[in-house]
């Protein structure tokens, strides 16, 4: 199967990382569909909109909490 024709779905974990699945096959344990279906362009297009910091969640509140 050519990549254009897999259909994704945009991922999101508890760290607030993205990544694409393929839509038919059930998410690995700690991913959650983040709202978006599409090729995998429109995925990355769409994870590009909301991932604007590439640390993870937690490694940002582990900084901010080391700062006080």
């Amino acid at each position: 199967m050519q990549e254009e024709n897999i259909i994704y779905k945009v991922m999101i974990n508890q760290a607030r990382q993205y990544s694409l699945w393929p839509a038919n096959l059930e998410p690995p344990l700690g991913w959650n569909e983040a709202g978006c279906t599409g090729t995998r362009q429109v995925c990355l297009s769409y994870i590009a909109q909301l991932w604007t910091e590439l640390k993870a969640f937690g490694l940002n509140q582990q900084l901010d909490s080391s700062k006080h």
